[in-house]
């Protein structure tokens, strides 16, 4: 049978280890935080650059702009044009 010493010195092992756990998720969770923070930064800015670059196709094709030709001004797919002129209209 182990001695009063030993069963607290168990005790105090289980303690610190489940602080440690506590402790690690904490930071873990702060981590994650603090990376799903920057991803929504870095969201919102790719939408805001997104919107600018639709008024600029929305303000091409008025003046009359093929799509055609905003694609290749742009470098992408026709597709891509008729999507950031939706986005702005």
């Amino acid at each position: 049978m182990a001695g009063t010493s030993e069963r607290i010195e168990a005790r105090r092992r289980a303690r610190e280890t489940t602080a440690r756990r506590v402790r690690e998720l904490r930071e873990r969770e702060e981590r994650l935080g603090r990376m799903a923070a920057a991803f929504f930064e870095q969201d919102a800015l790719r939408e805001r650059h997104e919107l600018a670059s639709a008024r600029s196709v929305v303000g091409l094709l008025d003046a009359g702009e093929p799509v055609d030709a905003v694609a290749e001004l742009l470098g992408v797919e026709v597709s891509r044009v008729r999507w950031l002129a939706r986005r702005c209209r």
